[in-house]
C-alpha cells in the first residue's frame, strides 16, 4: 500500500463517543487524483475488523491497535459484504476478440474476507458515465452495470432483475428501491422510485417533482427511509402512500440539511448531519455530528457523538460506530488538503 498508517487509541479528543472510548486511525496522506483526492470509501464493520477501499486496495483493518491487512488489489467502483463474502465491482481489463484488443471493463467479483476462492460473476464496459454500483444489506447483494440495469447475486450466479436505469437504490427484505436515473439537464424532471421485487416484478412507490438535492435512503428490514431536511419519510412499499416525517429528528440540525451517511444494521440506523459551520479565511467548513435510533421504537433512543469535520463513510453493528472524517491536513504544502482519519467508537 502506498501510505503508512498511523495509529492513535485513546479518548482525550474532546468530544463524546457513546462509551467514551474512540479510536483513530489517521489514513494520510492521501492519494491526490486531479483535482481531488481518494479518499476510503465503501466501510464495513465486521466483529473484528473493518473492511474498507482505500488507496487502490481492498483493506481490511482490525478495530484495536493492530496493522491493516491488504485483501486486494482493486480500483473499486461499489463494495458489500454479505455474510463471510466481499462483493466487489471493480475496474479491470478483459481480452476481446473482435477487435483483437484490451479493453477497460468493470468486474464483478466475490471473496473470502482474505481474499480466497474468489469468484468472476459479471463483467461489463467501463467508459465515460456510467451508473456501476454494489448495494447489500448483510444478507443479499444487488449490483447496477454502466446502463443501470440490475443484477442480483443467488449463490454463484448472478440473475437480471431489471434493466433498470437504477441512479442509485437500497436492498430491503422485499426487494431493490430504487431511483429512476433521468438527466439532469431534463427540464420539468420528475423523480420517480420502483420496488423490484425479488421476482422481478415491479411497482411504482413514489414519483414527484425532482429536488435540487438527491435524499439519501436506508433499509430496516422491509421498512425503507428517505433522509429529509426535517425527518425520515418511509416509502409505501405495498402500495400505500408514502408517509413524510415518519420519524423526526429529536436534536435539529442545521436548518435546510440533508444527511450526508446513512447506514444500517440489524433494527437500528446512524446517519450524519450538519449541526454548524466554521468559518476559515476565504472558506467554510461543516461540521457534522453522528446520531443513531431504532426507527421502529415510539420512543426514539438517539447516541449522539458531538460534532467534527465532514464525514465521507458511516458504518455501524451491535458494538459502536465507525466514520471516515476529512478533517484539515497537508499535502504537499497545501495547507487546505484534507487528510482522512478513520475513527471507531464503541457503544456502552
Amino acid at each position: 500500500m502506498g501510505a503508512a498508517l498511523s495509529v492513535h487509541v485513546g479518548c482525550g479528543t474532546g468530544r463524546s463517543a457513546p462509551s467514551d472510548q474512540l479510536f483513530t486511525r489517521n489514513l494520510g496522506p492521501a492519494a491526490r487524483l486531479g483535482g481531488g483526492y481518494r479518499k476510503p470509501s465503501f466501510l464495513s464493520l465486521r466483529p473484528g475488523a473493518m473492511i474498507l477501499s482505500w488507496d487502490g486496495h481492498v483493506v481490511s483493518m482490525p478495530r484495536r491497535d493492530a496493522p491493516p491487512r491488504s485483501i486486494v488489489a482493486a480500483d473499486a467502483r461499489g463494495l458489500t459484504v454479505i455474510g463471510d463474502r466481499i462483493v466487489l465491482a471493480a475496474r479491470g481489463h478483459s481480452a476481446s476478440i473482435d477487435p483483437p484488443a484490451t479493453r477497460s471493463v468493470v468486474a464483478v467479483d466475490s471473496m473470502d474476507l482474505d481474499g480466497g476462492n474468489r469468484v468472476r460473476h459479471f463483467d461489463g464496459p467501463d467508459g465515460g458515465p456510467s451508473l456501476w454500483a454494489v448495494y447489500g444489506d448483510g444478507k443479499r447483494a444487488v449490483w447496477t452495470d454502466a446502463d443501470g440495469a440490475i443484477y442480483r447475486l443467488e449463490g454463484a450466479t448472478s440473475k437480471k432483475l431489471s434493466p433498470g436505469p437504477a441512479q442509485d437504490g437500497v436492498v430491503c427484505d422485499l426487494g431493490f428501491v430504487w431511483r429512476v436515473a433521468v438527466p439532469p439537464e431534463e427540464e420539468g424532471r420528475t423523480e420517480t422510485f420502483r420496488l423490484t421485487r425479488w421476482d422481478g416484478t415491479q411497482l411504482t412507490i413514489m414519483r414527484r417533482p425532482a429536488l435540487p438535492y438527491r435524499r439519501p435512503l436506508v433499509a430496516v428490514g422491509d421498512l425503507v427511509l428517505m433522509g429529509e431536511p426535517s425527518g425520515f419519510t418511509r416509502l409505501g412499499l405495498r402500495g400505500e402512500h408514502s408517509e413524510a416525517s415518519y420519524v423526526r429528528y429529536r436534536v435539529p440540525p442545521l436548518e435546510g440539511t440533508l444527511p450526508t451517511a446513512l447506514t444500517a444494521n440489524g433494527q437500528e440506523i446512524a446517519w450524519t448531519q450538519t449541526t454548524r459551520f466554521v468559518d476559515h479565511p476565504g472558506s467554510r467548513e461543516a461540521r457534522q455530528s453522528v446520531w443513531t435510533c431504532n426507527p421502529r421504537q415510539p420512543d426514539l433512543t438517539e447516541r449522539i457523538v458531538a460534532d467534527g469535520p465532514p464525514i465521507a463513510e458511516l458504518a455501524i453493528d451491535a458494538e459502536g460506530m465507525a466514520w471516515v472524517e476529512l478533517g484539515d491536513g497537508a499535502f504537499m504544502d497545501d495547507p487546505g488538503f484534507h487528510v482522512p482519519l478513520l475513527v471507531v467508537a464503541d457503544f456502552a
